[in-house]
């Protein structure tokens, strides 16, 4: 009778990891390239103001009642109040960005090995592998898959910088990475020192290429029957 509950108890651990088992994430390789699709996802102005008396504060006090949340910087009398705003850039700033942006890549060389599993929580599941990725001006020799229960996301990391990486619609062939771009606004008042605002975006990269691939078939000659 134990032999027969054990027997069941190691089914049960066996197929209990066989139900934990994840599938391996999609593997990555060619270049992707920046499209044309910009899509706007938020901005933030932000004042620098001066307020050294109780009128200028008065100011302040203003720019809360619209919205802005301000703190004292570390030099006197020095504010910083910022406000998210809908993202309405002008169409310089949409000009600036896209040719900021317009000729960036991403490519992914072959990966030497396979991806290792190196967080497995509820809400968290984390795969790493060894894989050169090349982008302007900077590399990146690891490349993590990040699933979340809402977005699957690739990490880049590379010795001197990590670059975040948004899948598209759990499509392996749209990529996409968040840019921001700021524009300054006309002073209106001797009390703001600055007034900028800055836009976040969103530009997608599409594959354009992908590595040559080869593959290996063995082949058995049998020789001739000659009769």
């Amino acid at each position: 009778m134990k032999r027969e509950k054990l027997v069941l108890f190691l089914g049960f651990v066996f197929l209990s990891s066989i139900g934990l088992a994840r599938p391996l994430p999609p593997t990555f390789v060619g270049d992707y390239k920046a499209t044309e699709d910009i899509q706007w996802l938020g901005a933030r102005q932000t004042k620098i103001i001066r307020a050294s008396n109780e009128r200028d504060r008065e100011f302040l006090k203003d720019l809360k009642s619209r919205g802005f949340t301000c703190l004292a910087l570390p030099q006197n009398y020095l504010y910083s109040c910022t406000k998210a705003i809908p993202p309405q850039p002008k169409e310089e700033t949409k000009k600036i960005l896209s040719i900021q942006w317009s000729q960036y890549s991403l490519s992914f060389k072959v990966a030497q090995g396979d991806y290792s599993l190196i967080n497995n929580s509820q809400g968290l599941v984390e795969w790493e592998r060894e894989q050169q990725v090349i982008a302007p001006e900077q590399s990146f020799e690891k490349v993590y898959f990040v699933q979340t229960p809402l977005v699957n996301k690739l990490k880049l990391s590379g010795s001197k910088s990590t670059l975040w990486v948004n899948l598209k619609a759990n499509n392996e062939n749209l990529l996409a990475i968040a840019v921001g771009v700021s524009e300054r606004q006309e002073l209106t008042s001797p009390l703001v020192l600055s007034d900028d605002i800055t836009y976040l975006a969103e530009i997608t990269l599409r594959r354009t290429h992908e590595s040559t691939r080869y593959f290996y078939k063995l082949f058995v000659f049998k020789p001739f029957r000659t009769s």
